[in-house]
């Protein structure tokens, strides 16, 4: 998704969008935003903070060639699990999805996702579809 150029991420407190989604339609980039602003609420951005931290006792313990770094690469691999485990992933992205559906409105959410998923072309993923189908359960039920 990133060389698509339509990929935003999240750093610390920083919210990065790419030059093709500043051009995006107002829709999307609101969505972009609210997506990521979730990312923010949720508190997703503390695993990039215990990842660095686990890198300075790697670094550190290897200097020293203690068990320092053992312990620095325990701390990667649990950092690694918690930012690639599918569940978890596809938790925080949904997370996100509703906090900018809250903000925009769900049905302009979903509209935007799909524009979106159209561009990166991952619609056909589980995790898109998963995300698409929590969205419409956030809509109204009508008879």
């Amino acid at each position: 998704w990133l060389t698509s150029g339509y990929g935003a991420w999240t750093l610390f407190h920083i919210v990065a969008i790419t030059e093709q989604q500043a051009s995006c339609p107002s829709q999307v980039r609101r969505y972009i935003i609210g997506h990521e602003l979730g990312h923010l609420c949720g508190g997703h951005y503390l695993l990039q903070y215990f990842w660095v931290f686990a890198e300075i006792i790697f670094l550190v313990g290897g200097a020293l060639a203690s068990a320092a770094a053992l312990f620095g690469i325990l701390l990667i691999c649990i950092a690694s699990i918690g930012f690639m485990h599918p569940g978890w992933i596809l938790e925080r992205e949904v997370f996100a999805d509703r906090v900018a559906a809250d903000l925009f409105g769900t049905r302009e959410v979903i509209t935007a996702s799909l524009w979106m998923s159209y561009q990166v072309g991952d619609f056909h993923t589980r995790g898109r579809q998963a995300r698409l189908r929590k969205l419409r359960s956030y809509l109204p039920s009508t008879l």
